[in-house]
């Protein structure tokens, strides 16, 4: 079963809809012991940074989450779902997000004489940084997928993009609490990290990211080259929305279930 996470800002209904035609189980959920018992979790989200961490705190879903991650269960996030994993966000002044992820969220706006309209709505080319991610897998450089916001993500440590020559090492077996890895998810697990209990890590501890080793796993170009799909072990975002992206985003969604293993 595949939660995705309710907390009131999100197309809940069309990233369910776009799983299930593949073949998928799916629970929409605002219980965080669902996120326990769930397979894999998918952190959908369309709106504000401050609200939306608001509500998660509010219903007890933030330490639930990055116990998920951990946990190395398979998590997706996806448009806001993929910022919220970071640190902060301009958007937001002192809130402080998921903070999984090293890193700020900034806004095109930001830019002195952006020269395009803000937000940045409607298909865009994914370029892709790390061609090995399992979500890519069957997905053309190039491509083009659907977007709606007026942030993105900075990790920290990626200063240019496009990275240099960047691949997900080798996954020691038995890095996953969770059990055993499918086999479509195999050399994606940065070297290194190893499971560990969900409930003796701290949130400043719960990084993934590595050194100056690089989360960017697609880029895109929008008056600025921004980093639209980011991953590390069983995480994966993307600033993008699959549901909405026609075959690609059926293919970038048929690529998460197979690191399930729920793939049709």
């Amino acid at each position: 079963m595949i939660a995705i996470v309710n907390y009131g800002m999100g197309n809940l209904r069309s990233v369910q809809k776009a799983l299930e035609h593949l073949g998928a189980t799916t629970h929409i959920t605002s219980d965080p012991a669902d996120l326990h018992t769930a397979d894999a979790v998918v952190l959908p989200g369309v709106g504000a940074f401050g609200a939306a961490m608001q509500r998660l705190n509010d219903a007890g879903l933030t330490p639930a989450l990055r116990r998920a991650v951990e946990a190395g269960k398979p998590f997706l996030g996806i448009c806001l779902g993929l910022q919220l994993l970071f640190e902060s966000s301009s958007e937001s002044p002192g809130v402080a997000g998921l903070g999984i992820l090293k890193g700020r969220v900034v806004g095109f706006a930001e830019t002195p004489d952006f020269p395009l309209r803000v937000p940045h709505m409607g298909w865009s080319r994914l370029r892709l940084a790390q061609p090995d991610c399992p979500l890519w897998q069957g997905v053309p450089d190039g491509a083009y997928v659907y977007f709606v916001h007026s942030y993105y993500a900075v990790p920290e440590g990626d200063a240019g993009l496009p990275p240099p020559s960047l691949r997900f090492p080798p996954l020691r077996e038995g890095n996953h609490a969770g059990g055993s890895v499918p086999p479509a998810c195999r050399g994606n697990l940065k070297e290194g990290v190893q499971s560990i209990s969900a409930d003796s890590v701290p949130p400043a501890d719960t990084h993934l990211q590595e050194g100056n080793s690089s989360l960017i796993t697609a880029y895109c170009d929008y008056g600025v080259r921004f980093a639209c799909a980011v991953g590390a072990g069983n995480l994966y975002a993307v600033q993008f929305h699959p549901e909405k992206s026609s075959d690609t985003g059926l293919q970038i969604l048929r690529n998460f279930l197979a690191c399930v293993g729920a793939a049709p």
